[in-house]
């Protein structure tokens, strides 16, 4: 341990409060499949009982498939 933070986690984005909760989704349901479906974030919503808007929906399929792309990318370079 130095003591200093990675480069890395010094470039990360700020995240808005109000976002936080599609990203600990997007994680929790990003765990352990290779991409994410509908289905995932159903039985996610079901399991914790959370209601997730549309928008939250969409924001965690995009993120997904930003995901895969650099999945993509890098599996090519």
């Amino acid at each position: 341990m130095t003591g200093t933070a990675p480069l890395e986690l010094t470039r990360q984005p700020f995240l808005d409060d109000c976002l936080m909760g599609v990203w600990d989704a997007y994680c929790l349901i990003a765990q352990g499949v290779e991409n994410i479906t509908l289905q995932d974030i159903k039985a996610y919503t079901d399991l914790y009982d959370e209601h997730l808007s549309i928008w939250q929906i969409d924001a965690i399929m995009g993120l997904d498939r930003e995901r895969q792309k650099e999945w993509q990318t890098q599996s090519q370079g």
